[in-house]
């Protein structure tokens, strides 16, 4: 029960459950403060985008409720003698039973953070019971923050949507946490993703998903896609693989890739994406 004060203060936030989690959509109302859920932060990286902290619902029984507190640690002059206590009217929370009796204790389930007009989705990937009965979330950032469009999960075939999940992630995390060569890299694989399924499902031949970039670049800007745009970005995030390689430096005297060129290849694939109708 709320006995002592905490100092300095925790972050806390306004926490609802989305089910079915989804991205491309919160919901209208998130819950209101103080009968919704609370996440109490305890680290952020902003390298991997990743979330811990400890998340909080409301205890059973009328609220707010009348509790002995020993006050707060800041104001010296009103705090009881040691021994004593203060009754005060708080809201009462613990730790969140709710989301453990969820399929698979909640993980995989998204978690929306902070008030309607300015809110974030996180997804759940691990929760953990720990000594002193608190529940421990990790939650993955949902959005790509500002680097990529969001991804509109509708627009994307079901039997594509974790493929491209996947390639889009590694496309975030090295543009966060790796060098230029490793950037390029990643934007390769996930243009052959986008375009190769894309591609697939629009024109339903599977066999375009086994075919290389360049092949893909070729392909794009033929009837019945005729994407010149597309195939102009592709080619470039094709023809800056290379520069990575230091055979092909020597060989081919071309300079070796630089932050611009990384930055220009994430940026080919959020045209891509808007391109084909699969970004926010």
């Amino acid at each position: 029960m709320p006995e002592y004060a905490v100092l300095p203060p925790p972050l806390l936030t306004v926490a609802r459950l989305v089910d079915p989690p989804v991205s491309d959509g919160m919901p209208l109302h998130t819950a209101t403060w103080p009968m919704g859920w609370v996440f109490r932060e305890q680290s952020f990286d902003s390298v991997t985008r990743v979330r811990r902290g400890l998340l909080y619902e409301p205890f059973p029984g009328g609220q707010p409720r009348a509790c002995l507190t020993r006050g707060h640690p800041s104001q010296t002059l009103y705090n009881p003698r040691q021994g004593e206590s203060l009754t005060k009217t708080l809201f009462w929370f613990w730790p969140c039973q709710s989301l453990l009796r969820q399929p698979r204790g909640g993980e995989g389930l998204t978690l929306a953070l902070g008030k309607d007009e300015s809110r974030s989705s996180w997804r759940i990937v691990q929760v953990e019971r720990v000594v002193g009965d608190d529940v421990l979330v990790t939650l993955k950032v949902l959005s790509a923050f500002g680097v990529l469009p969001d991804l509109k999960i509708g627009a994307v075939p079901a039997e594509h949507l974790e493929s491209v999940r996947r390639a889009l992630d590694r496309v975030l995390d090295s543009a966060f946490r790796e060098g230029p060569t490793s950037v390029v890299d990643q934007c390769r694989n996930a243009a052959v993703v986008l375009l190769g399924r894309w591609m697939a499902a629009t024109g339903n031949d599977a066999k375009l998903m086994e075919l290389d970039l360049g092949a893909l670049v070729r392909k794009i800007r033929e009837v019945p896609f005729g994407l010149a745009a597309v195939a102009g970005v592709a080619e470039m995030i094709n023809r800056l693989h290379p520069r990575g390689k230091a055979n092909e430096q020597e060989s081919k005297g071309w300079r070796l890739a630089q932050e611009e060129d990384g930055e220009a290849a994430v940026h080919a694939i959020g045209f891509i994406l808007r391109e084909i109708g699969w970004a926010m």
